[in-house]
């Protein structure tokens, strides 16, 4: 038996033969809705998996790496950066809204280097005017791309660790009053 075959209980006590099921099922081209909503549940169940391989954050990156024709060893050496970008701007930690802004910021700054590659080939070799400035266009907007996508992470963070913590008061049974904080 294979590990798609034998039922089995992992660390959740889900059943693994269930979720082999329902993969095989969402990898069809039409999927039935009932296994459409076994997914969603599955999904919800424990979404950072899919996320990691099905997000369109995931899927961008590939799409970007794809076209740039990396050997495996720059592949590996941009991997490695985008994790070390992710990790020093806190990502695990942040709120949603700002992890939104970190996956931006990796996207420019992937489509960035990008476009200086593009940039230094066109530059390296003979080209027209017109492809000279297409590719300076290119990369300038590239540039302020990043850079307003640094600058709204910084400035949503500004605004939100900057605010007091907000203070609710409760009433309980019995007209005892419980004070709850959160924030700042």
């Amino acid at each position: 038996m294979t590990a798609a075959t034998t039922s089995t209980k992992d660390n959740g006590g889900k059943d693994v033969q269930r979720r082999h099921d329902i993969l095989d099922a969402m990898s069809s081209k039409k999927p039935s809705w009932e296994d459409r909503q076994q997914f969603r549940k599955l999904l919800r169940e424990k979404p950072a998996p899919f996320l990691e391989l099905y997000g369109l954050v995931k899927i961008t990156k590939e799409s970007r790496m794809k076209e740039m024709s990396f050997p495996p060893i720059m592949e590996e050496t941009v991997e490695y950066q985008w994790e070390q970008i992710r990790q020093e701007m806190g990502y695990s930690k942040a709120p949603a809204v700002e992890k939104l802004l970190i996956e931006h910021i990796e996207l420019c700054w992937l489509n960035l280097y990008r476009a200086e590659i593009y940039h230094a080939k066109k530059l390296a070799n003979n080209f027209t005017t017109e492809e000279g400035l297409y590719w300076g266009k290119r990369l300038s907007n590239c540039q302020r791309r990043f850079l307003k996508a640094v600058e709204t992470l910084a400035r949503v963070r500004k605004l939100t660790r900057g605010l007091p913590p907000v203070q609710v008061n409760i009433a309980t049974d019995g007209g005892q009053q419980v004070n709850v904080a959160a924030g700042g």
